[in-house]
């Protein structure tokens, strides 16, 4: 017996994506008609899974329901998370920014106030070359004149 990809998962009480996946894995059997893939099923295989998927059927059917609804809880809760670390993303972004700007600013001023410094240092260097090089001035000595009164 020959069923359709459809038909086999509905006999079956499996997913059609299920069915395609044995299929990949080659655990199942198939002949190509026209370009469409039929399974080949066991006569013994449609029997045994006819009462089973009309037994179990509506309790697969809410549970695969109420997987759906969970799924789609899960993915509108992962979109949320999702805008908010993009948020925060950015909030990052801007933050490293102004740090690295404030740090550059920082490392300019340390720089001039260096180099403030420098000069101070060499310009009390030279003012302590220039005195010991300088002979220093020797006192005349002389008559004073005292003032007659």
């Amino acid at each position: 017996m020959k069923l359709t990809i459809k038909e086999y998962a509905k006999t079956v009480g499996i997913s059609t994506q299920a069915v395609y996946q044995q299929l990949h894995k080659q655990t199942l059997k198939y002949e190509l008609i026209d370009g469409k893939k039929y399974i080949i099923v066991d006569e013994s295989l449609k029997q045994v899974a006819q009462p089973m998927q009309s037994r179990d059927s509506p309790m697969v059917a809410d549970l695969v329901k109420d997987l759906q609804k969970e799924l789609r809880r899960k993915n509108k809760q992962i979109k949320q998370l999702t805008k908010k670390l993009n948020k925060r993303d950015k909030q990052l972004e801007k933050l490293n920014k102004q740090l690295v700007q404030s740090v550059e600013n920082e490392k300019h001023t340390l720089l001039s106030f260096i180099n403030e410094q420098k000069k101070l240092i060499e310009h009390k260097e030279h003012e302590i070359i220039d005195t010991e090089i300088k002979p220093k001035k020797k006192k005349k000595k002389g008559k004073k004149w005292k003032k007659n009164s």
